[in-house]
């Protein structure tokens, strides 16, 4: 009997160390999660590294929307629990053709008829603007690290999506 009653300490014991652990030292992250490839990635590798992930996803009337339920079902999956979708409009409606629907987008073959330099697609100030309406809920939600899918490679010649851009924010 008293050794069955100190089994039930030792796992009461283990289960409280494990929510203190959790709650206390595991490293929290929010994660910017588009929906996109990139995004779905760094979840995956932050969860794989031990973070404790939040989610945000932002709805800026983009055309390609199905990201937004790609983000919703890549969070579900993942088991976050804090998985926020904010919606800042219209902001970017100018002369891309991923929020300007009148604009048709260009659509190539293969990677040599893609023209040198910023494509059509670049929404000016947008990951400028994602990253720190991130970085003020990162801070309002106590979470120090950030994690975003931006791929420099994209060939979209995106100034927002190098290393230099993301270096020059931290």
């Amino acid at each position: 009997f008293l050794f069955q009653i100190q089994i039930r300490l030792f796992q009461i014991l283990k289960l409280y160390s494990c929510l203190y652990y959790n709650r206390f030292i595991m490293k929290k992250a929010l994660v910017v999660l588009s929906g996109g490839q990139d995004s779905i990635t760094c979840l995956f590798w932050a969860i794989s590294n031990g973070y404790n992930c939040s989610a945000l996803t932002f709805d800026y009337d983009q055309l390609h929307n199905i990201e937004i339920e790609s983000a919703k079902k890549a969070a579900q999956i993942a088991g976050i629990k804090n998985h926020e979708i904010s919606t800042i409009g219209p902001l970017f409606s100018g002369n891309s053709p991923l929020t300007n629907k009148s604009i048709e987008l260009e659509q190539y073959s293969n990677l040599a008829d893609v023209s040198p330099g910023i494509q059509k697609t670049f929404v000016p100030g947008r990951n400028l603007l994602f990253l720190s309406l991130a970085a003020n809920k990162a801070y309002s939600m106590n979470i120090d690290t950030m994690i975003t899918g931006i791929c420099q490679e994209d060939f979209g010649g995106y100034p927002d999506c190098r290393s230099d851009f993301i270096k020059s924010l931290e």
